[in-house]
């Protein structure tokens, strides 16, 4: 992750997040022969409502991810936020691999938290686009493959990230 997306504003993580939603949406309804007038008013409605909301939550997660991490130098917790916790080079520091232990604890005990509410709503967004998809454009058993990854991504990560943190707490010694 780029550092400076850790620090930015909620309305600048917005606009390309919410261009990262719209344009997907965008290019479905063009498939379906809607004029581009419609389809970039669509757009921008899309832009104007879910970026704002998404700006929103990125920043919290954003300031939960640094939280997670706890005190220290700014370059330190920036340095470890910003790079991926379940994979890559352990680090060498003491200090920045302790770091990257609490926040690793942190990911695992709010995926937990948030685990019941993203499967029940992933399982039933899962069922919904495959009955639609049945009825309808095959489009959308993309949705239903997504959401279905999501549920299986919210049942896997927090054990996958417990044995990188076991890994880290072993190269301590």
């Amino acid at each position: 992750m780029n550092r400076w997306l850790l620090h930015a504003r909620w309305w600048a993580l917005g606009i390309p997040a919410g261009l990262l939603v719209a344009v997907p949406f965008a290019l479905i309804t063009r498939a379906y022969d809607v004029a581009w007038p419609a389809v970039l008013a669509e757009t921008a409605v899309f832009v104007a409502v879910c970026g704002p909301a998404l700006g929103l939550i990125l920043r919290r997660q954003f300031d939960r991810m640094l939280a997670g991490v706890g005190d220290g130098p700014e370059d330190l917790r920036a340095r470890v936020a910003s790079r991926p916790t379940l994979f890559g080079r352990i680090p060498q520091d003491p200090a920045e691999r302790a770091a990257t232990i609490r926040l690793i604890e942190h990911q695992i005990s709010d995926l937990r938290r948030r685990q019941p509410r993203t499967q029940a709503v992933g399982i039933a967004l899962v069922g919904v686009a495959a009955w639609l998809a049945e009825g309808g454009s095959p489009w959308l058993w993309l949705v239903a493959a997504f959401w279905f990854v999501v549920v299986a991504l919210s049942l896997t990560l927090p054990w996958l990230l417990g044995r990188r943190a076991e890994l880290l707490r072993a190269s301590e010694g």
